[in-house]
């Protein structure tokens, strides 16, 4: 009796199972398939075919029983085919709702993402294909490109700048641009398609697609040569948490006078010199904090502006050059943590400055833009093949050897940094970056103690 009840169970069910699968077949039906029209919509039939796993398993009679029923109500809408292929057809679609593929985003900025594309849990991703010549379910190329762009969102693409014009103002040169050339972030989105619809129809377990990060370029449009006006370096800062004041200082500095700065080979960039004017709330500068006399803060006009004279600094030293006149600022200050704690540069007209000499044998131009509170700085010029890499940060407990100074050990209040630069004819130099304050955050060196003798190529 027992063993009678089993059965019976396994009948009840086997017939259920098989049930539930011809009502999909007829959902199928209902939706539309005509003539040679393919079906687009396959909402009802996917949700219901996920769960009969057992029906649709390759080779399993049921599967004949229902594609011979299959054909028959195709045939009432005058679609003939063969037994075999619509049996195959049935289990082709089984077998695609089991795929799934962990997907991992690597973009521009160094950060990552992952998900897990199911086919199971996004049936969608299979359509039925019913004609006159073709009985078969497949994977849907467009909602994967979908699914693709919801996951991805909306990127920000490179913006490029036309160069129109070219100006001698205050003794040094500057440009005329329609804009600012920003990065942005590009994804290849036929082959990353490509390479999810490859990874579901083939079973991989895992695929990768990479968001580039893609500078924007420079195009001059005048009958000047500038050269090639490749991106050599970048800088950036941060100024989150400024005060309003001190905020539009810091836009003012970058918008109107770092940026479109135009060096001529062997000439001398001077930061001071781009202010152009004195530093007065007459010229639009307002009331911020500065530092005096290597101690005190008080208002002036122009706090603030050593963000941009900071950010202008990482950029030389990413670009390959050397400070000719740099100065660390007294005091440690957070807004110049991000992005190179120890890479400051204070200025003050008719006292301290910061400079280069620009080495290319080309021209080089210098443009300047907040993003939010982001500061960014880009120098473009013609390649001359030197290649950059820092090391950094370091502090007194975790200095190698090579940045000691003379015979004795960086201070508990310095910060270093290495720059090495090695030129197209294999020559190489080094100099040191030292930045010596007052006094530094006790957590500073254990916070970067992971990160010490990490190095940055460019």
């Amino acid at each position: 009796m027992k063993n009678t009840h089993k059965s019976l169970l396994a009948r009840v069910r086997f017939d259920c199972e098989e049930l539930a699968a011809l009502l999909g077949i007829a959902l199928l039906l209902f939706c539309g398939v005509r003539g040679a029209v393919r079906l687009q919509s396959d909402s009802l039939i996917g949700s219901f075919l996920t769960g009969t796993q057992g029906v649709f398993a390759e080779g399993n009679p049921q599967t004949e029983r229902i594609a011979d029923r299959l054909g028959k109500r195709l045939a009432a809408k005058g679609i003939r085919h063969s037994q075999a292929a619509l049996s195959n057809a049935v289990a082709t679609r089984q077998v695609l709702l089991k795929r799934k593929t962990d997907v991992q985003i690597r973009h521009g900025d160094g950060t990552q993402e992952s998900w897990q594309m199911s086919v199971a849990a996004e049936p969608l991703l299979v359509r039925p294909v019913f004609s006159q010549k073709e009985a078969a379910f497949e994977l849907d190329a467009e909602r994967i490109r979908q699914m693709l762009q919801e996951r991805v969102g909306e990127l920000v693409p490179p913006v490029d700048a036309r160069i129109t014009g070219v100006e001698e103002r205050d003794g040094f040169l500057r440009i005329t641009t329609d804009g600012v050339a920003k990065e942005g972030d590009v994804l290849d989105e036929a082959a990353a398609n490509d390479i999810l619809f490859n990874a579901l129809q083939d079973g991989t377990e895992h695929a990768s697609l990479i968001v580039q990060r893609v500078s924007g370029q420079l195009i001059n449009e005048t009958e000047r040569d500038l050269g090639q006006l490749m991106l050599l370096g970048t800088g950036r800062s941060n100024f989150a948490g400024s005060t309003w004041a001190r905020s539009q200082n810091v836009r003012k500095a970058l918008r109107e006078h770092v940026n479109n700065t135009l060096v001529t080979s062997g000439a001398t960039f001077s930061f001071n010199q781009t202010l152009e004017r004195p530093v007065t709330t007459g010229n639009g500068w307002y009331m911020a904090k500065v530092i005096v006399n290597g101690v005190d803060l008080v208002m002036a006009p122009g706090g603030g502006i050593c963000q941009a004279s900071t950010t202008v600094f990482r950029a030389m030293t990413n670009a390959g050059f050397t400070a000719e006149e740099r100065k660390a600022h007294s005091l440690y200050v957070t807004y110049y943590e991000e992005y190179g704690v120890g890479i400051d540069a204070t200025v003050f007209p008719g006292a301290q400055d910061l400079t280069f000499v620009n080495d290319t044998g080309n021209y080089l131009i210098v443009q300047a833009y907040d993003d939010g509170y982001d500061a960014v700085v880009n120098i473009y010029g013609t390649s001359d093949g030197r290649r950059v890499k820092l090391e950094g940060p370091f502090f007194s407990g975790s200095a190698p050897e090579q940045i000691l100074q003379g015979q004795k050990k960086l201070s508990s209040n310095d910060i270093a940094w290495l720059q090495g630069i090695e030129y197209a004819d294999g020559s190489r130099k080094e100099n040191l970056i030292l930045s010596r304050y007052r006094a530094i955050p006790r957590s500073l060196p254990q916070k970067y103690l992971l990160h010490a003798g990490a190095g940055e190529e460019s």
